[in-house]
């Protein structure tokens, strides 16, 4: 326990819990905790584990790392929101890259939105912001994919400004180079030598990988596009210049010829597949690998959905995801790629995002410490994860607007399902409710996943124990029943974390010292109560709005002492006047901070 004691404030800080010992606001609380809490105390409000230290995770022998793709930066232009390039352009059927409009734009998420910087190089502190992020969670490293071996190149500018950020930020978090020969093309001979040169020049930057004997590690995609001998000289001549070179071969699908190419790799991996029904071919890998003595490493992919392609492969939720971990820990291979941190393009990202949130992030995270370490983090607090699209596959669009359908590139079975993913300290009951329609199931302490049928409405999440309601998580993504453009992507959402919202900034902070409870009855058609619990006395306002945002009554605007409380509705306007049927946002406002949800008025 570290607790301390300043004019006015009285706090208290452990391994445990972060609390108020007396008299002071959740908001001067959290400045409090943020300014003088251990950072991994403050990381650890958001996850259902306690995270080791970091330079415990470091010295593990095994490495996780995540491929880092130079063309979705944070920002692209440091603008506002509202006039930025992935609002204007990458988010836009209109206004995006060419050809696209019949594809509904070219992403369906960006990253978190950030402030404009008044910092001229923001550009690089923005890169060492997500090496801050992907480092808080204990990966290793960024994997750079060189798409091109031009020094004026975007790539190459942006690939060399990584390596410079990872340095800045943390020395201990390394940037991995891959070469896509899937782009790097050309003559044997001139390619040999282009390689050779730029490999000779990246070689003195301080924040590439390296082994622990010196030797510079390189990954190949693609590597059998050449032969044996064109990879043996290349080896041979960066020798010769000084550069001792640990060659990994990263195959996209289908068997490499190991045989051919082993006594010239230090090991071995596979692009992978985003499928969880596909376990007995990554163990095939494996065992591939091994029987040739080398080290293998296992790619993790959340999703995979390609818009401007039509094409996307079932992830099954988070199934797919958490499959691909499980491989990786009882398999024990020796480094994870996470495939990706931010390309957009495929929707394989974990970082931080839109549509997604922290949702994956938080994932990884837990994944991980045990992929480090060999043992499942203990369970210390009650957290819920969503996972669910916002259509099912079969939902009716625009064929106007979008030229021809979306097709699952493996042929598998899709799935319409809401998922919920929770991490229980101990046993509880689990409900996923949509409208008044809803589904429970008693489960033991531990992980566990929880599905239902996907139905159109805003779904909700419930966590009760000892009859007691202690978490209730709003989806915040309407399922429609048909849409203009299809979407395929897997939204996510956390309760220990607050909306990222998709036009705001990103601020990582944990949940309030207060919350809203589940409202009964939801539709409702006489009263409703709007109840919500507080930790400390408190000034609530509760106010009705039209969802065209007209102020309709306040139903409450006064000091509340802790505890659960309720306030009731009778569908009534500030004269009294009877409201007609449809749908309306309740907002509960405590210390400047609100939280709104939709409530549905049937007559």
């Amino acid at each position: 326990m570290v607790c301390g004691r300043r004019p006015g404030v009285n706090w208290c800080v452990d391994r445990e819990k972060i609390c108020l010992c007396e008299g002071r606001s959740w908001v001067s609380w959290l400045v409090l905790v943020m300014v003088l809490a251990p950072l991994e105390l403050f990381a650890n409000a958001f996850w259902p584990f306690d995270r080791l230290p970091l330079d415990s995770l470091r010295s593990s022998t095994k490495k996780v790392f995540a491929l880092y793709s130079m063309s979705f930066p944070l920002s692209f232009d440091n603008r506002e929101l509202a006039e930025d390039y992935y609002t204007k352009h990458y988010l836009s059927p209109v206004n995006g890259p060419g050809g696209l409009k019949n594809k509904g734009g070219h992403l369906r998420q960006r990253p978190l939105p950030q402030p404009v910087s008044e910092v001229v190089g923001w550009s690089a502190e923005n890169m060492r912001e997500e090496v801050r992020r992907a480092s808080e969670i204990g990966i290793d490293g960024f994997t750079w994919n060189m798409l091109s071996l031009d020094r004026e190149s975007l790539d190459w500018q942006r690939g060399t400004m990584l390596i410079d950020a990872a340095q800045e930020q943390d020395p201990t978090f390394k940037v991995v180079l891959m070469l896509d020969m899937s782009v790097l093309s050309g003559r044997e001979f001139e390619l040999a030598n282009e390689l050779e040169i730029a490999i000779d020049e990246l070689s003195a930057y301080e924040g590439v990988l390296r082994l622990d004997d010196g030797r510079l590690v390189l990954v190949a995609y693609q590597l059998e596009n050449y032969s044996p001998r064109f990879w043996d000289r290349f080896l041979g001549t960066m020798a010769e210049r000084g550069v001792e070179i640990a060659l990994v071969g990263l195959l996209q699908g289908g068997k490499l010829d190991l045989l051919s190419y082993r006594d010239l790799l230090y090991g071995s991996s596979v692009w992978g597949t985003r499928d969880p029904e596909t376990d007995r071919t990554w163990r095939a890998d494996v065992d591939s690998a091994r029987s040739f003595n080398l080290p293998w490493g296992m790619a993790v992919v959340p999703q995979y959905f390609r818009p401007k392609s039509f094409v996307y492969e079932e992830a099954g939720n988070s199934g797919n995801f958490r499959a691909m971990w499980k491989t990786a820990i009882e398999a024990d291979a020796a480094w994870v790629q996470v495939l990706t941190w931010n390309d957009y393009s495929e929707h394989t990202e974990v970082a931080p995002s839109t549509q997604t949130q922290w949702s994956f992030y938080d994932l990884t995270a837990y994944y991980v410490q045990w992929f480090k370490t060999g043992v499942e983090p203990q369970i210390k607090r009650d957290v819920l994860y969503y996972f669910y699209r916002i259509q099912a596959v079969d939902a009716p669009y625009d064929k106007a607007q979008q030229s021809r359908p979306l097709r699952e590139t493996r042929s598998k079975q899709t799935r319409d399902e809401i998922e919920l993913l929770a991490f229980l300290k101990e046993a509880g009951t689990l409900t996923i409710g949509v409208g008044d329609w809803g589904r429970d199931t008693t489960v033991a302490a531990g992980l566990h996943s929880f599905k239902v049928p996907l139905l159109p409405g805003w779904p909700h999440f419930y966590l009760k124990r000892h009859n007691r309601l202690l978490i209730e998580l709003p989806g915040r993504f309407e399922i429609a029943e048909n849409v203009e453009y299809q979407d395929f992507l897997y939204r996510g959402g956390s309760s220990a974390r607050e909306l990222a919202e998709q036009s705001g900034i990103a601020v990582e902070t944990p949940r309030r010292s207060w919350s809203l409870l589940q409202s009964f009855s939801n539709p409702f058609n006489g009263k409703m109560a709007i109840r919500f619990s507080l930790q400390e006395s408190s000034l609530v306002h509760i106010t009705i709005y039209s969802l065209a945002g007209q102020k309709i009554t306040d139903l409450a605007s006064e000091l509340w002492p802790a505890g659960e409380h309720a306030v009731a509705w009778d569908g009534t306007d500030a004269l009294g006047a009877k409201l007609a049927t449809g749908s309306y946002i309740y907002r509960l406002g405590i210390g400047g901070t609100h939280q709104a949800r939709k409530l549905v008025l049937v007559r």
